[in-house]
C-alpha cells in the first residue's frame, strides 16, 4: 500500500528499552541540558516538572532514581521536540508496576496522539480510549478493550 504523511509532522518512538538511552551518571537537569543546550534553565525544569520530576530528584543521579522516575524522564525527553504522535513498542515489558504507573502518570499529561502496541491489558485500559485489532488484511476499530480482544480470538490473532 501506500504511505503518506505531512512533511510536518513530528513522530516519537519509545522502545521497549526505553531508560537504556539514559546517562546513568547525570542529573535529569544535567542530561536535558548536554541534549539541548539552547534551553533555559525555566524550560528545563518545567519540562521534568510536568512529568512529575521535581524538587530533589531534579539534583539525583538517574542511576538513583526508581524504575517509575526513570520512565518519567524518558518520556520528557522524548517529548521535549512536541512530537505530534509518540509510537510505544511494548512500553511496560520488564516493567515494575512503579514503572507502569510512571509511564500512566507520564501518559496522561501528555498532549499529542499516542500509538500503543501492547499485550498489558491493565495498562491498555488505563491509556487508550480506542483499541485497534489487526488480521485478515484489515483494521478494526473498537471502543471497549473487550471487544477487541473477543474479535482477536475470533480471527484467530489471539489463541
Amino acid at each position: 500500500g501506500l504511505i503518506s504523511r505531512n512533511g510536518q509532522a513530528v513522530i516519537g518512538y519509545f522502545a521497549q528499552h526505553h531508560t537504556d538511552i539514559l546517562d546513568p551518571s547525570k542529573t535529569p537537569i544535567t542530561m536535558l541540558r548536554d541534549m539541548f543546550p539552547t534551553a533555559t534553565q525555566e524550560q528545563i525544569y518545567s519540562q521534568l516538572s510536568h512529568f512529575g520530576i521535581k524538587g530533589k530528584v531534579c539534583h539525583q543521579t538517574i542511576k538513583d532514581l526508581s524504575g517509575g522516575q526513570k520512565s518519567r524522564m524518558s518520556f520528557a525527553l522524548l517529548t521535549w521536540k512536541h512530537p505530534h504522535c509518540i509510537v510505544m513498542d511494548e512500553p511496560t515489558n520488564h516493567c515494575d508496576l512503579d514503572t507502569i504507573d510512571g509511564l500512566i502518570e507520564a501518559i496522561e499529561h501528555y498532549e499529542g496522539a499516542i500509538v500503543v502496541v501492547s499485550h498489558d491489558r491493565f495498562f491498555l485500559e488505563k491509556v487508550c480510549n480506542e483499541y485497534w485489532s489487526v488480521g485478515k488484511q484489515r483494521i478494526r476499530s473498537f471502543y471497549e478493550f473487550e471487544q477487541a480482544s473477543q474479535y482477536s480470538y475470533e480471527i484467530g490473532n489471539i489463541k
